[in-house]
């Protein structure tokens, strides 16, 4: 593997043949992912915290997914991996932060949504290449978001070397809007960007519930 933007984009093309892969109902991964995240939008709509805890969920049903569709995603580092402090999940060997910007997203991003207590451990830069996935409402009066679209994105970690994380009253390791869309115009320049349609309203009047949940839903916890 020739370094991290080649990694990234193996990534990014397994990512793309998970996505396209079909459930037994024939419809293709990617679409029932963005139905699951319509629905997980309008039910956390209007509750406090909503984009944290839906950002939480989209998350575990992205990873879930991913290991449904292919054996070379992990949940925790492979054997003889030298572990990150950021990582969220690895491809083969390589790990990947997995962040989330949605309908109504700003654009800020964190190493962590936590403050930490003076002494404490910080997180003060970046590890691993991130994974983006965006559902942001498309905005024609957002000069900002020129040329950003909807989709998913791979931030190489060589990209995110000259990246100043701030501070702001939730979280001490914050990756400003400003450089998120930086680097996502860069990654969308560099092809790691795979585009995608998301509608919101596929989810209104919807909840996802555990206890109706099939038997398939209970499965032994992959690595």
């Amino acid at each position: 593997m020739g370094g991290h933007d080649d990694a990234c984009r193996g990534a990014l093309d397994e990512i793309a043949r998970v996505l396209d892969c079909r459930r037994i109902d024939g419809t293709d991964y990617l679409s029932h992912f963005l139905y699951l995240v319509a629905v997980l939008q309008s039910q956390n709509s209007g509750t406090k915290g909503a984009g944290l805890t839906g950002g939480i969920e989209q998350e575990k049903i992205w990873i879930d997914m991913l290991q449904a569709g292919s054996s070379a995603f992990h949940r925790a580092p492979p054997p003889g991996t030298t572990s990150t402090d950021d990582y969220d999940y690895y491809w083969e060997s390589y790990p990947l932060s997995h962040k989330t910007i949605g309908w109504r997203g700003n654009g800020d991003l964190a190493l962590a949504w936590s403050k930490n207590p003076k002494g404490g451990r910080q997180r003060t830069r970046f590890e691993s290449s991130i994974v983006v996935v965006v559902t942001r409402q498309p905005s024609p009066r957002s000069r900002s978001w020129d040329g950003i679209g909807q989709g998913v994105y791979v931030i190489p970690v060589t990209a995110l070397i000259g990246v100043t994380l701030k501070s702001n009253n939730k979280s001490d390791s914050i990756f400003a809007a400003e450089d998120v869309r930086r680097c996502l115009r860069e990654s969308r320049n560099a092809g790691l960007h795979l585009p995608f349609s998301f509608d919101p309203e596929r989810g209104r009047s919807r909840c996802v519930s555990i206890w109706h949940a099939g038997p398939d839903a209970i499965r032994p916890v992959q690595s």
